[in-house]
């Protein structure tokens, strides 16, 4: 409780970039159970696949590595063969813990059956805005827009529409998309 980093959680993973086998006294305490990576890469060209590298060494030496994410499962397939966790990660905003080797939800929490009046209001309100549904498995475009047009586009979820009020699966992820002309969409 005395040390700068109270409260912080210990590294799991160091990285140190230039084939240096040593600390220098950098998180001293803080080290003592963490796995130590020392590529021969100097930091500045050290890039995706030495960091790629450094999480199958990680993985390798027992360690656990999993990502969190705000996005459903369905649009993170890139992300996931990439770095290829081997613990279920995090999704939906935190409204989901997600297995990928089993490709299934290992836990949810759904938004309270009350989120439908948030969604009446800023429907009648901003009617400009689209509105995205999240349930598990599923991504319903209730009302289209351009910059919803464009998120459909490049992470290929498939068009499913239907108004707001139909939705009976309870829901992960309630997204609302502003559209402006003067800039570019999401």
């Amino acid at each position: 409780s005395y040390l700068d980093t109270a409260g912080i959680p210990d590294p799991d993973l160091m990285i140190r970039t230039s084939g240096e086998q040593r600390i220098s006294n950098f998180l001293l305490w803080q080290l003592a159970y963490t796995e130590f990576y020392f590529p021969d890469v100097l930091w500045p060209d050290f890039g995706k696949d030495d960091l790629i590298d450094a999480i199958e060494y990680f993985k390798s030496e027992g360690g656990l590595f999993t990502f969190v994410t705000g996005r459903v499962p369905q649009t993170v397939t890139d992300v996931y063969e990439t770095i290829k966790p081997n613990a279920p990660f995090g999704c939906v905003n935190g409204a989901g813990i997600y297995d990928g080797a089993q490709d299934k939800y290992l836990w949810t929490r759904h938004l309270d059956k009350d989120i439908i009046e948030l969604v009446r209001m800023v429907d009648k309100e901003m009617p400009e805005m689209g509105i995205q549904y999240n349930v598990e498995g599923k991504t319903y475009f209730n009302k289209d827009n351009p910059a919803l047009v464009h998120f459909r586009e490049v992470t290929h979820l498939p068009y499913i529409g239907g108004h707001y009020e139909d939705v009976k699966e309870p829901v992960l992820k309630v997204l609302f998309a502003h559209h402006d002309e003067n800039q570019m969409p999401i």
